[in-house]
């Protein structure tokens, strides 16, 4: 199956496969095995029918959004470039699939046009962002939870990068290499030393003869309020297990405490 997009003026072309969205499924969990890869010959006529895109393009337009395609584009650049022949492009649709947007996001980078589809990139994240996942439970979440810290990375999108890292970081850490996940459990241990360490500083502080409460009306009352707000924070720090301070809940996700 074949199609060809066009545009005036075009000087090359390059053709791409589209497998459809019914092949979302049949991605590969990992690389193929020497089994697989020896077997690949015997079911040719088993594969799925894949759609042939022949994208006539303008070698200027495309030298201009990524250095990578005007390198292979030059008569003297790389042997890719002088495969390529024709040229031009459609207009670009205001919606695409996270999928689609997170395969994008790959070839921006490898092909150095991050900055030229910047207004694009707006425009697809901001309609798909009502779809960011608030969790990191089911393998869907997990799916979804790296392909937004994928793209948000790429474009520059810091809240939203920042949001899936936490998901990821409150989440398990086997679906990290060990590297990363060293590091987080590094920021957690260091973010929960500083949270048991401020309880513990504070019910010292209010443990101490010394008065807190800014009354200065009746001292009975001062002494009472002060009294008041110890009992609360010693039976609250106290009954969700972070007083007295243990070293085991160090080792705890924070998303567990």
């Amino acid at each position: 199956m074949e199609d060809q997009l066009e545009e005036p003026n075009s000087d090359h072309s390059i053709v791409v496969h589209n497998e459809g969205e019914d092949q979302k499924a049949q991605e590969p969990a990992a690389l193929p095995t020497k089994e697989i890869l020896e077997g690949q010959d015997d079911d040719e006529e088993s594969r799925p029918d894949i759609m042939k895109i022949d994208l006539l393009v303008s070698s200027r337009h495309m030298a201009l959004a990524s250095p990578v395609f005007k390198a292979m584009l030059r008569p003297e650049g790389i042997k890719e470039g002088h495969t390529q022949r024709k040229a031009a492009s459609k207009r670009v649709p205001r919606k695409v699939s996270l999928r689609t947007l997170a395969s994008i996001s790959v070839l921006a980078v490898k092909y150095q046009m991050v900055e030229a589809l910047e207004s694009y990139s707006d425009v697809w994240i901001n309609k798909l962002k009502s779809n960011l996942p608030t969790g990191y439970i089911t393998a869907e979440d997990k799916k979804l939870a790296f392909r937004w810290m994928e793209i948000a990375w790429v474009f520059g999108k810091a809240k939203e990068f920042n949001e899936m890292t936490s998901l990821v970081q409150r989440g398990a850490l086997s679906d990290l290499n060990t590297d990363v996940a060293d590091e987080i459990m590094k920021q957690r241990q260091d973010a929960l030393y500083e949270c048991y360490s401020l309880i513990e500083h504070t019910i010292q502080r209010y443990q101490r003869r010394e008065v807190f409460p800014p009354r200065d009306d009746d001292e009975d009352l001062r002494i009472t309020c002060d009294s008041m707000l110890l009992g609360s924070l010693l039976k609250n720090a106290s009954s969700h297990g972070m007083y007295p301070s243990q070293k085991c809940h160090m080792e705890k996700s924070p998303s567990k405490i």
